[in-house]
């Protein structure tokens, strides 16, 4: 039986998610953007746009009074005209509204650019894929809600539409013997009420989608708790692998503590190389030899050129090495079954430094 998806997404599925190009995005969020953006430009626009019109009709009236013949000439200075009037009309709306929605949906996803979503995907041609997820489509949360926006927007606007008409409804009538301004105040008026309106709808549609599509995304990258798990080890490594590589760092750092040490000590003893401990006796303070550090091979080597370096002096018994490295904790003292064995030693390095200090 499949474990349910109950972990909210971790930070690293939302990171992957995203990249893919799937993000939470409100298409309605635009729209409202959009709809502000054309009331407002809508006010400031209209005389400008009027004004060019009404010299784009006198242009062709005039060309029509003098007698216009279709010609190359003509017909190209007329098309000039025309796409640079069009042009100048449709330019800054559309790059008005351009702006807006790319800034929009910037304030909703941020700076995202993947090729992902362009990839080949066999199963968007596959028809048997397709027809299955048009069926399952009906089983979604997404479907009805998208079903009842629509129905919404078409209610509503359908609702103002009458409401503005009915209003206007004597005035559209009276067009016929009115002058030609009252058709333009007519025009303005109505577009700029259509506009207004329509933001008004956007913005509790719009938050509603956005806050829904939000839901809808983190509801689709949810977890299961043994997903959460792999995502944990693959984010922070697997726990026993954590264990053996903090167990090795605590291991170098007691070795390069333990090195530090062979400069306490007073002698240290040898296999000559595959063993050596290095031992310390300062009495009153020690009741005993007491071993500060030990090691074997390449630990040996270290602890051989540690002493060395510090002068502290060698002694080969390879018996006694042996039998103290494997007897003897680090800060512990010899048994006393080895005490005679150290004590020679110990008794040749007092003779040593005695001799030393009379030559």
């Amino acid at each position: 039986m499949a474990e349910n998806k109950t972990e909210k997404p971790t930070p690293r599925r939302i990171a992957k998610a995203r990249a893919q190009g799937n993000v939470a995005r409100s298409q309605d969020l635009p729209i409202l953007g959009t709809f502000l953006a054309a009331f407002i430009f809508f006010i400031y626009y209209f005389p400008f746009a009027k004004r060019k019109l009404e010299e784009l009709f006198f242009y062709i009236f005039n060309l029509i009074s003098q007698g216009f013949s279709l010609n190359f000439e003509n017909f190209f200075n007329l098309a000039n005209t025309l796409i640079k009037i069009i042009m100048l009309l449709l330019i800054p709306p559309l790059l008005t509204f351009l702006v807006v929605g790319l800034t929009i949906n910037f304030i909703q996803v941020g700076f995202l650019f993947t090729t992902a979503p362009l990839g080949f995907n066999f199963s968007r041609i596959n028809p048997i894929t397709g027809l299955i997820n048009f069926f399952k489509r009906f089983f979604e949360v997404t479907f009805y809600f998208e079903l009842l926006k629509s129905i919404f927007k078409f209610i509503v606007v359908g609702a103002i539409l009458l409401y503005i008409f009915k209003g206007y409804f004597y005035e559209i009538l009276s067009f016929s013997v009115s002058p030609p301004e009252n058709l333009d105040k007519f025009i303005a008026i109505f577009i700029i009420k259509m506009l207004f309106f329509a933001f008004l709808i956007s913005i509790p549609l719009g938050l509603a989608d956005y806050y829904f599509q939000r839901w809808r995304y983190l509801e689709s990258l949810k977890m299961t708790k043994q997903e959460v798990k792999e995502e944990m080890k693959a984010v922070e490594g697997n726990p026993e692998i954590k264990k053996r590589i903090r167990r090795k760092m605590i291991e170098i750092f007691n070795r390069r503590k333990m090195i530090k040490r062979v400069k306490e000590a007073d002698v240290v003893i040898t296999n000559p190389t595959h063993y050596a401990v290095a031992l310390r006796y300062k009495p009153p303070q020690d009741t005993a030899p007491i071993v500060v550090a030990k090691g074997v091979d390449r630990m040996a080597k270290l602890i051989i050129e540690e002493a060395k370096k510090h002068r502290i002096p060698i002694f080969r018994e390879p018996v006694l090495a042996r039998t103290l490295y494997h007897s003897v904790d680090i800060n512990e003292p010899i048994p006393v079954e080895l005490y005679r064995a150290v004590a020679k030693i110990l008794g040749r390095l007092q003779k040593y430094r005695r001799l030393r200090r009379n030559t």
